[in-house]
């Protein structure tokens, strides 16, 4: 592996299911942002398996009927962390990532759900608990999700960039609702999550992590484990429309292959 290589690929990573990319530049966090309101709250259903000690889990999104767009779905067992096997998260009956290790967050540790690849309306949203002797404590929440934000006309479709250095090649990114999708020159991808807070400003947050487990291959990493830190960029397209050129506001550790300028693609 190389040092300043940037390179996605399927693999495990901390017994979870991943794409793993390795490369560390320059390491500077710039602060998580990206909370939102919900609507008023209502009892999700949950239940928990009649044998054995009683034990339960709640989540973060207990209660809630609407999500923001981007919020931390963390799991909290009501048990020792000795006596919890794994917590599955599904979404839509669809299983979406398991946890083997407090604490239990959906895609990685402080990571975020994303709400961006989902259709706007109602979802079903499942936290599973599991104790070595096969008891389970499940907690259902049906919430509703809005559509994602149009990302800027001036920037939308794909464009392509070579990438120099010791893993070179072309890369492409596909600029729309649900974020900035990455394609590297080795069959690798990731799906960031992006928003645009001013006009000429985007702000690349960790990588979107989808259902089904195991056949969704597009949830990584740029930088290291467990999640990549937000970087701010200033962007500018010509003025006829062929280019992109992208500059990091702060160091950060991807910003070789994010700055630079791109090519649109038809």
């Amino acid at each position: 592996m190389h040092p300043r290589a940037f390179r996605l690929w399927p693999g495990p990573r901390r017994g979870r299911f991943s794409l793993a990319s390795v490369v560390i530049l320059v390491t500077t966090l710039v602060g998580c942002s990206g909370t939102g309101t919900t609507s008023a709250p209502s009892e999700p259903s949950a239940s928990t398996s009649a044998s054995g000690p009683e034990f339960g889990v709640i989540s973060t999104l207990h209660g809630l009927t609407a999500l923001p767009r981007r919020m931390h779905w963390e799991a909290t067992p009501h048990a020792s962390a000795g006596d919890v096997q794994e917590v599955d998260f599904l979404i839509d009956d669809q299983l979406a990532w398991v946890e083997h290790n407090a604490p239990y967050f959906y895609a990685d540790d402080g990571n975020w759900l994303v709400t961006s690849f989902l259709e706007p309306g109602a979802h079903t949203f499942v936290t599973k608990a599991i104790t070595p002797d096969g008891r389970t404590a499940v907690e259902t929440v049906t919430a509703t999700v809005e559509a994602a934000p149009q990302a800027p006309a001036a920037i939308a479709g794909r464009w392509s960039k070579t990438v120099q250095g010791s893993d070179p090649g072309v890369w492409h990114v596909t600029i729309n609702t649900i974020g900035w999708l990455f394609d590297d020159p080795h069959g690798g991808g990731q799906n960031q999550d992006a928003e645009y807070p001013t006009p000429a400003k985007v702000e690349i947050h960790a990588a979107i992590v989808e259902p089904p487990l195991a056949e969704y291959n597009r949830g990584g990493v740029f930088c290291g484990d467990p999640i990549d830190p937000d970087g701010v960029f200033s962007y500018s397209v010509s003025k006829d429309g062929s280019g992109l050129t992208i500059t990091a506001d702060a160091p950060v550790c991807y910003q070789d292959l994010i700055q630079g300028t791109w090519k649109r693609e038809p």
